[in-house]
């Protein structure tokens, strides 16, 4: 059998604020779909937030792109909620969102644990731009592996926040093969 080919894109959508400024979620849409993913796992984004103007970024995503979509909060925010997202190709047959650790005083993060259906599982997050943070978070990460029977394929995207060769690296790199990067 041939093997499984998937295209994905992680985006950190800055909750569809762009350099310039402005809130564009068109222009967001336009990026994914120009990439044409599989799946696009998305990170810092707003579901009925005041700054975003009460909008569902998140739905509006999903029609603009033609893809299916999932949200997982992390954490309730000016009247709405902020988290990860993951954009798929296909249905997916479920998720779960498992809370990552942290300490005190910084943000909360979590990761998306998605089961598209195909024989794997697809992990979606944002780690934290604190290295200390990033260790506790990919130690259980590495947990939610090793939950998996022996083999179980699972991809990994995010904005993990971490440098070829660093700490976190070694560590995701332990269990997890880096793909070839399409340029």
């Amino acid at each position: 059998t041939k093997p499984l080919e998937l295209r994905v894109l992680t985006y950190n959508i800055h909750h569809a604020e762009g350099t310039d400024g402005k809130l564009d979620v068109e222009r967001i849409a336009r990026v994914i779909t120009d990439a044409r993913p599989d799946f696009a796992a998305l990170q810092e984004v707003d579901v009925r937030t005041e700054r975003v103007h009460g909008s569902d970024l998140l739905q509006q995503l999903a029609r603009l792109t033609g893809l299916h979509a999932v949200f997982g909060k992390t954490i309730d925010f000016q009247g709405g909620w902020y988290g990860n997202a993951l954009l798929s190709r296909w249905p997916l047959y479920g998720f779960t969102t498992h809370e990552l650790p942290s300490n005190p005083g910084r943000e909360k993060r979590a990761v998306i644990d998605a089961d598209p259906g195909a024989g794997f599982r697809f992990l979606a997050t944002h780690l934290d731009i604190a290295e200390a943070d990033r260790l506790l978070a990919v130690g259980r990460l590495r947990a939610l592996l090793r939950q998996l029977p022996p083999g179980h394929p699972v991809v990994l995207a995010g904005d993990l926040n971490a440098v070829p060769g660093s700490a976190v690296m070694q560590q995701l790199l332990a269990d997890w093969s880096a793909p070839a990067l399409d340029h």
